[in-house]
Parts: structure tokens; C-alpha cells; sequence
């Protein structure tokens, strides 16, 4: 799995590597960033275990016919996010919120294309570098999303 800056073509960021063992995701980045990160998938308990940065962020179901997840922000001081589905949409897109549900400091929304090379495109949006203005909260923001698509990703193609 790559993550780039712009478009396929551009500079990589991230790479993950992506296995059936634990961990099951394996992030390294390029340039700038704190990383590496790993994921964890938890099939009984649908939780995912993330880590960046050296620091555990369970990401927890908020509803398993929604598949929504939430995890605790370290470098938000804690405060609550969860990535769900986008109001409105029809498609397989994502915002990541707030407790409040208002702001909303990153998006996910898939290509139509069905195309197995690029599936999506992340979004940081700017309440994301207002608040935290890190290189560690971009990480947990595209670990954490890409994990969630990951896990839906996997579970659509079980149901399939």
C-alpha cells in the first residue's frame, strides 16, 4: 500500500506493508515523518490496535453496522475521534470527527474507478494543522484512516 503527497505519481510518504501475521499493517514513511507505525486487527473483539510514534491507540467499534471507529488522540491530549461514514454519501467515504461530530479534521473518499491500485484519496484538512500544527497527529490521522479502510475493504470482499 503506498500513501503519496498529491497524486500517484508524486513523492511517497508512507508505505505500508501489508500481512495475514502480526503486525498486520506495517507503515514506514519517508521524508519528514515520526514513523513507523504498526496495525493490529482483532477478529473476535472488531477492535484494531494502532501504534505510532511509540504510542498504543486502540481503536475501538463504535457500531458494528455503521463501521465506525474510534481512538484516542496523544497528540490531540486525548480527545476522541472517530472515523465514520460521510453525511450524505453513497459511496465508501470517511470523515474523521470530533466528540461533536462538527469538525471534521480529515476525509477519505474512494475513487470510483474499481481499480486494486488506487482505491482512495486522504484528505488533512486545515482544522487537523490548526489544532495540532504536528507531523505525529498527520500520522495518527493516516494510520488510523487507512486501517479503518483496510478493515472495510476486508470485510466487503468477505461478504462478497
Amino acid at each position: 500500500m503506498r500513501v503519496t503527497e498529491e497524486t500517484h505519481d508524486d513523492a511517497l510518504v508512507y508505505a505500508a506493508d501489508v500481512k495475514t501475521r502480526k503486525p498486520h499493517m506495517i507503515f514506514q514513511a519517508t521524508g519528514t515523518s515520526d514513523l513507523p507505525a504498526t496495525v493490529v486487527f482483532h477478529n473476535l473483539s472488531w477492535t484494531i490496535d494502532v501504534s505510532t510514534n511509540g504510542e498504543e491507540m486502540p481503536m475501538r467499534p463504535g457500531s458494528k453496522s455503521k463501521l465506525e471507529y474510534s481512538f484516542d488522540s496523544r497528540a490531540l491530549g486525548g480527545r476522541w475521534l472517530t472515523w465514520k461514514r460521510s453525511k450524505g454519501s453513497k459511496y465508501f467515504d470517511l470523515d474523521c470527527v470530533d466528540e461533536t461530530g462538527e469538525v471534521v479534521y480529515a476525509s477519505w473518499r474512494a475513487y470510483k474507478t474499481g481499480s486494486g491500485k488506487k482505491t482512495g484519496r486522504t484528505e488533512i484538512l486545515q482544522p487537523a494543522a490548526e489544532v495540532a500544527g504536528d507531523k505525529g497527529f498527520t500520522d495518527e490521522l493516516a494510520v488510523t484512516g487507512l486501517a479503518n479502510v483496510y478493515v472495510q475493504i476486508m470485510m466487503i470482499v468477505a461478504a462478497a
